[in-house]
């Protein structure tokens, strides 16, 4: 990791691991039964406009 990475980079990597392995647990349910086009997102994660297109983006490479 050089000296330049900012807490932003590694905020940045931490999330594409975490949905790296949400989104392997979703391939692994579709596998054995059908998952619908819309997922409801509820809690606090429900007011976060961040947190919605995290879920949003890797859900168009179904």
């Amino acid at each position: 990791m050089p000296h330049e990475t900012t807490s932003a980079d590694l905020v940045h990597a931490v999330l594409e691991e975490v949905s790296s392995f949400l989104f392997g647990g979703f391939d692994a349910v579709r596998s054995i039964q059908t998952i619908h086009d819309s997922i409801d997102v509820i809690g606090g994660g429900a007011k976060s406009v961040y947190w919605l297109q995290f879920w949003r983006i890797p859900s168009a490479f179904q």
